[in-house]
């Protein structure tokens, strides 16, 4: 008996993109007495992407109609739907018996 497939997945590079961003980070560490460390950490970073290119549907694809296509227009919004900012606030205390950390991550707005 024949199977029938019904659909297929296939992973291709088909689009271009350019990012342009910037990452900085700020960490210190001090003791506190006999007692522990304690150390801090905050980290931004800036990213801006952009498609500058899309490869052009293959002749196997086009003879199949106008439903298949290798990156359809909808999911080319995809690599740019990121946050563009990111930031990071890090705290951790450590002794010989004990160890915390607090960590408070910030996106920023999205599509």
């Amino acid at each position: 008996m024949a199977q029938q497939i019904d659909s297929a997945r296939y992973f291709t590079n088909a689009i271009d993109t350019r990012t342009k961003g910037i990452d900085a980070v700020i960490s210190f560490r001090t003791s506190i007495g006999e007692s522990g460390t304690l150390s801090t950490a905050v980290s931004f970073n800036y990213n801006k992407n952009e498609i500058t290119g899309v490869i052009e549907n293959p002749p196997e694809l086009d003879v199949l109609g106008s439903q298949y296509v290798l990156f359809a227009r909808p999911v080319q919004g995809s690599p740019l739907r990121n946050p563009t900012t990111k930031a990071v606030w890090t705290t951790s205390y450590r002794n010989a018996q004990f160890a915390a950390n607090v960590q408070v991550t910030r996106y920023g707005s999205y599509q």
